[in-house]
């Protein structure tokens, strides 16, 4: 899919748009046919719901530190993600180099991102998860102070290595919190933590526009020098904030 739209792009910015409009009408149409399982649990109320999350970071500085640690993840994860493409211009020089490698680059991140999950489990043998949070927070520290630094072609591997934080960290978070949450209250928790962080990449976002103060190259190495700060401080926040260790992990 990136691969295809990195191609489309390279003939008609819109393309892509048209293509993944195409594609989310496909997915609704195969949603609308999925059956919804039976269950005799009755969900709560929207106000219960409300007062049981509430409830429940009041008690558990466990969830209180998951709702941290998924906030931070989600902002410094997105700045990579959704920043490279200017970035990728001025390490390139042309847009329709930056448009078609975007395209390898997605790829090659979703690759790099789908052999980091698969060391999850090994890792965790000798990690807790509040050390698998930590390590994958000061790795997108290093990414973003690397592409502030500098922005030239053979910092391309950097690049791929954007996804893999996220797919090292969310596995190991999410069996941390999981056994926590009662069955009734996981969607709306999930739901809500995401919320959380697009609320504040969005703050971030707007921040980083105001400080970077234009488009060229050096707007962005201000944006990505800022991620970098950013991303240090909330790195630290969140170890300085770990969670009470699992029984029997380091």
């Amino acid at each position: 899919g990136a691969l295809l739209g990195a191609a489309l792009g390279t003939f008609d910015l819109r393309l892509p748009y048209l293509a993944f409009a195409t594609a989310c009408a496909v997915a609704a149409g195969l949603a609308w046919t999925l059956p919804e399982p039976s269950h005799d649990a009755v969900a709560p109320s929207p106000r219960a719901a409300a007062a049981t999350w509430v409830q429940l970071l009041r008690t558990d500085p466990v969830l209180r530190w998951g709702l941290l640690a998924e906030v931070a993840l989600l902002v410094l994860v997105h700045i990579p993600y959704e920043l490279y493409q200017p970035w990728l211009r001025g390490a390139l020089g042309t847009e329709d180099l930056a448009i078609t490698t975007s395209g390898a680059l997605a790829a090659g991140a979703a690759l790099v991102g789908a052999w980091a999950a698969g060391q999850v489990g090994p890792l965790r043998h000798h990690l807790s998860a509040e050390a698998v949070m930590v390590l994958s927070l000061a790795t997108l520290t290093g990414i973003c102070g690397l592409m502030a630094w500098a922005q030239a072609p053979w910092l391309l591997p950097v690049v791929l290595l954007r996804s893999a934080p996220e797919a090292l960290a969310t596995p190991a978070l999410r069996a941390r919190l999981h056994p926590r949450l009662p069955s009734s209250l996981r969607a709306t928790w999930w739901s809500i933590q995401s919320l959380a962080g697009r609320a504040a990449f969005a703050i971030v976002l707007w921040t980083g526009a105001v400080w970077a103060g234009g488009t060229g190259s050096d707007a962005v190495a201000r944006l990505f020098a800022g991620a970098a700060v950013l991303s240090a401080v909330l790195t630290a926040l969140v170890a300085w904030a770990r969670a009470p260790s699992e029984p029997g992990s380091g």
